[in-house]
């Protein structure tokens, strides 16, 4: 999420394949935003993160039974999952936070295969997440 001059791809792969894309205009947006309420970066670069880790879960929660979120934030990992977890209880009331576990999860994995393959226009996205969308889901917060 840091790198705003190009589109992030999230993307899950164990059982099932889905992936999203938040586009780079997106991304400079919500953090103007947030950034105008006087978050620092890195603050709002996680905060963001974890908005888009519920983007992408928020249609597939109730079809995996564990989530293995990569380590991008080192020493972050609490903050992403407190934030994905009230987001996430928005659509399933009594999701169990147990079910993330944060990992090295490796180029080798599923999920980085199916965002490179996207990243490289060889597969299409599930979907495209738009800058009202996400401004949407800032505003909605608990």
């Amino acid at each position: 999420m840091d790198d705003l001059a190009r589109d992030t791809v999230l993307a899950i792969a164990n059982g099932i394949s889905y992936a999203i894309v938040i586009p780079a205009n997106v991304k400079r947006a919500v953090m103007q935003r947030l950034r105008a309420k006087g978050k620092s970066h890195a603050a709002v670069a996680i905060y963001a993160f974890a908005i888009g880790l519920y983007f992408l879960l928020r249609n597939v929660i109730r079809q995996v039974d564990q989530i293995t979120i990569d380590v991008e934030y080192t020493g972050r990992e609490a903050e992403i999952k407190n934030t994905l977890v009230a987001y996430l209880r928005r659509d399933v009331p009594h999701f169990d936070p147990t079910r993330i576990l944060f990992r090295h999860v490796g180029k080798r994995s599923p999920a980085h295969h199916l965002a490179i393959e996207i990243v490289r226009h060889r597969q299409t996205a599930n979907k495209r997440i738009s800058e009202v969308e996400f401004l949407g889901a800032i505003s909605k917060r608990k």
